[in-house]
C-alpha cells in the first residue's frame, strides 16, 4: 500500500517485548483465532488513501500464504511482496514469523517507518522480538507486550546524511472479545480484537541536538481475528507532525502525514 509502512530483514538489533501483568480470566478459552497450518491461505482486498497527497482510494487483492518453518514457527508468503500495494498488516506478516505458546501469538521482525520526503533506502527501522499480538486466556483492556528502546541511525534528508536517535515505544493492546464483526458483507462470529500503537521521538544529532520530531504516536493499527479462520480485518493509520526544527536541516521536507489503509478478507482455503 502507500501507506509507508515497509518491513525489511532483521538488522541485528532486538526490542524484547514483556507482557503486561493483567490476570487470566479464561484459562480454558479453546479458540483458535489464527490457524497456522503449512500452505493455509488468506485473501484480502486491500484499500489506502494518502490524505495529505489528496491520492483516491485505491483497491487491490493480496494472498498471503503460510510457510511451516520447523519449531512451531510459521513465515508467510505474499502474493505482493515488494508491491507498493501490498497490505501494511499482510506486509508485517510477510516479512517476520509467528509462534504460538500457551494462547498467545506472538511476532517476530523488523518494522520500518517511512515518512513522505525521506530518501529512498533509509527508513527508520524497529526490529521486533516476541511481541504478544495477543494472548485469548488474558483480560480485556490490558496492555499485552509493551517494548521501548532508543536507537542510533543514519538518515538521508535531501540528499544530507544525518544522524538521529529514535526513542521508540510500541505496544500492543488486548481491546474486546466480540461476538460478531462484519468484514465486507459477511458476517464472522467469536472476535478478539486487538490494537498496535507505536510511538516515536527523533532527535537530529548535529553540533547541537535539535528535536525534529516530538514525541507522539505515529502509527496505530486495530486487528480483528475470527475463530477457526484469522485475520479478517485491520485498519492501519499513519499520522506525523515534524517540528519547526527540522527546517533547518531539510527546508523542502513535508513537515507532516496523514494516510490510512485497511484489508478486509474475502477468501480463506488450504492450497
Amino acid at each position: 500500500m502507500r501507506l509507508k509502512f515497509v518491513l525489511i530483514g532483521f538488522l541485528g538489533l532486538a526490542l524484547a517485548g514483556c507482557s503486561s501483568d493483567e490476570d487470566n480470566v479464561n484459562d480454558v478459552n479453546s479458540g483458535n483465532y489464527f490457524p497456522l497450518s503449512n500452505n493455509y491461505v488468506w485473501e484480502y482486498e486491500n484499500k489506502d488513501t494518502d490524505e495529505i497527497a489528496g491520492l483516491a482510494e485505491n483497491k487491490i487483492i493480496e494472498e498471503l500464504t503460510a510457510n511451516a518453518l520447523g519449531d512451531n514457527r510459521f513465515g508467510f508468503t505474499s502474493s505482493l511482496e515488494g508491491d507498493i500495494n501490498q497490505g501494511v498488516a499482510t506486509g508485517i506478516l510477510s516479512r517476520g514469523t509467528l509462534t504460538k505458546s500457551n494462547g498467545q501469538l506472538i511476532y517476530n521482525g523488523n518494522f520500518s517507518f517511512n515518512p513522505d520526503g525521506l530518501d529512498a533506502g533509509t527508513d527508520l527501522n524497529i526490529p521486533i522480538q516476541n511481541l504478544i499480538i495477543y494472548d485469548k486466556n488474558k483480560s480485556t483492556g490490558g496492555v499485552l507486550s509493551s517494548v521501548k528502546q532508543q536507537l542510533d541511525q543514519t538518515i538521508v534528508l535531501e540528499g544530507s546524511s544525518v544522524p538521529v536517535t529514535i526513542d521508540v515505544e510500541l505496544k500492543t493492546i488486548q481491546n474486546a472479545f466480540i461476538d460478531q464483526f462484519n468484514a465486507g458483507d459477511i458476517t464472522y462470529e467469536d472476535i478478539l480484537k486487538t490494537s498496535l500503537v507505536l510511538e516515536l521521538k527523533i532527535d537530529a544529532n548535529l553540533f547541537i541536538p535539535l528535536n525534529i520530531l516530538p514525541q507522539q504516536e505515529v502509527f496505530t493499527q486495530v486487528n480483528f481475528f475470527a475463530e477457526d479462520i484469522g485475520l479478517i480485518f485491520s485498519e492501519s493509520d499513519l499520522n506525523y507532525n515534524f517540528s519547526d526544527a527540522l527546517g533547518q536541516i531539510a527546508p523542502n521536507f513535508p513537515t507532516s502525514g496523514s494516510q490510512s489503509s485497511s484489508q478486509t478478507i474475502v477468501n480463506y482455503y488450504f492450497k
